[in-house]
């Protein structure tokens, strides 16, 4: 005989979301401003929780360049003291946190175009 568990009138929990890539997007998702991207200062290391080891975050609208602004323990460079600060550009070429920069520098590209069309336009 099978045994049912007791019904209850709350639903359930939603599971977390198992793919650290969507945790993430979801946060993007609230700290951002309409089809603007997120300031800086909207998202920290402690809006991540528990994988803040495994996150970088990266102010893109810095008017040096794309910027980090925190790279988790077990994504840090070795030979760097901090990568807090530190322009993506300056990536050793063997880094895993290098091979976002040409998307990254395409996307700073596009962003600028189109300032000059809103600007031309005003």
């Amino acid at each position: 005989m099978f045994r049912l568990a007791p019904r209850t009138d709350e639903a359930p929990a939603p599971a977390k979301e198992k793919r650290l890539v969507l945790r993430i997007l979801e946060l993007w998702r609230d700290a951002h401003d309409g089809d603007r991207l997120p300031q800086a200062s909207a998202l920290v290391p402690a809006d991540t929780g528990a994988d803040a080891e495994h996150v970088y975050l990266i102010d893109l609208l810095d008017p040096a360049g794309p910027r980090f602004t925190y790279v988790g323990a077990a994504l840090q460079i070795s030979t760097w003291q901090s990568a807090e600060g530190v322009l993506l550009g300056h990536c050793p070429d063997d880094s895993m946190l290098r091979p976002h920069q040409p998307a990254l520098e395409r996307n700073r590209r596009a962003r600028r175009a189109g300032d000059a069309r809103r600007h031309r336009s005003a």
